[in-house]
């Protein structure tokens, strides 16, 4: 990022960027996840919305507040894309909810028992990113095709 690019909130690409708080950025990587394919079915959003919910880091929301971070991070998804959606919230994550940012997305890609080569590709892409071992990452995914009989 540039001199300017962090004044004026603007990345190298002229695309404008949005700071994630801790919350958003979990959640705009379940967003992305679900969103990896190309398409967000109702059954992955109602999804999103149930692992949302049972978070208590989202409990305090309340539903205008929910509906207005989706809201913003829909908006940045259909900007940048799941993978740029990744990348703005990967180093907003906070380092104790990584390794559950993980396994939620995990659990998202592999909840309908079928894993596209796409949301395969993020789920590899976002481990790495978020600083989760390899060998954790294989334990949850293992643990989700248990979970989801995949």
């Amino acid at each position: 990022m540039g001199l300017f690019d962090k004044v004026f909130g603007v990345n190298r690409a002229g695309a404008a960027t949005a700071a994630l708080d801790g919350k958003e950025s979990v959640a705009a990587l379940m967003l992305a996840t679900v969103a990896a394919d190309g398409v967000i079915t109702e059954d992955e959003l109602t999804g999103f919305t149930n692992a949302v919910n049972r978070m208590s880091m989202f409990r305090a929301m309340g539903q205008a507040g929910f509906s207005k971070m989706l809201q913003k991070l829909l908006g940045m998804l259909r900007k940048d894309g799941p993978d740029g959606l990744v990348s703005a919230a990967v180093s907003s994550v906070p380092p104790d909810y990584r390794e559950t940012a993980f396994a939620l997305c995990a659990d998202l890609v592999m909840g309908d028992g079928e894993v596209d080569p796409a949301e395969e590709r993020l789920l590899d892409q976002m481990y790495k990113a978020l600083g989760v071992s390899e060998e954790l990452a294989h334990k949850v995914i293992q643990v989700m095709a248990i979970k989801n009989k995949v």
